[in-house]
């Protein structure tokens, strides 16, 4: 039951961060949008796993078992979505003209999101369980994490190739990847410690607080 106190004060604190950014009246940029989804995606997300860890796991019902891995499907296609995001946003403020042609670069990466997302809906999440903890395992959980880390890899990838175009607005997002570094290390250890939703959480705090708080892009377009 302890498993469920770090969603849900990720629940708790991606509420609060979307009802700050939405509410404010803000620059509509591109990269502005790819934020959005970032902190939607992981609001989401909390709120299913803090839905997953409030079922009794020493007593499921045959409906529970069923719905627990749909529920961690449901939840792949929004980490899914965020590493995409966050590799868009990367894309668009270090890459030349890719804002310009953005139509055009973003097609190619939705159509292996969606043929992604019908491969890991059809492969299976397993339940385990080690002293009262519960977590998943899988070939669905496995193909997640490759396709994320690819999103991450390229993103590193993106900002070595244009080194010397990189600004201040980086700064955040190399703390941001250093953070997702440690995460995967950590969950790789210990796949019982739910860590990922608070983690992601305080990368878009440091976002927000640096380089998407909507006062700061309005201030830079003045």
């Amino acid at each position: 039951m302890t498993q469920i106190l770090l969603p849900a004060c990720a629940c708790v604190f991606s509420s609060l961060l979307c009802l700050i950014y939405f509410f404010k009246k803000r620059v509509n940029l591109l990269e502005n949008k790819m934020y959005a989804i970032m902190i939607v995606c992981i609001l989401i997300d909390s709120i299913i796993l803090t839905t997953l860890f409030s079922f009794p796991f020493n007593g499921l019902t045959p409906l529970e078992i069923k719905l627990i891995p749909i529920l961690n499907k449901i939840d792949f296609i929004f980490y899914l979505s965020y590493f995409t995001s966050f590799f868009l946003y990367m894309a668009i403020i270090t890459i030349p003209n890719f804002k310009k042609n953005f139509k055009f670069y973003v097609i190619p990466f939705l159509i292996f999101n969606i043929i992604a997302i019908f491969l890991f809906m059809s492969l299976n999440v397993d339940l385990i369980y080690s002293n009262g903890y519960y977590s998943i395992k899988g070939l669905a959980v496995d193909f997640t994490y490759i396709i994320c880390g690819t999103y991450f890899v390229i993103s590193i990838l993106i900002t070595i190739l244009n080194f010397k175009k990189i600004d201040k607005k980086h700064i955040p997002l190399f703390v941001s990847i250093i953070i997702l570094i440690i995460l995967f290390i950590i969950f790789k250890i210990n796949p019982y410690l739910i860590i990922i939703s608070i983690a992601l959480t305080f990368i878009n705090y440091i976002m927000y607080f640096t380089i998407e708080n909507p006062d700061i892009k309005m201030i830079e377009q003045l």
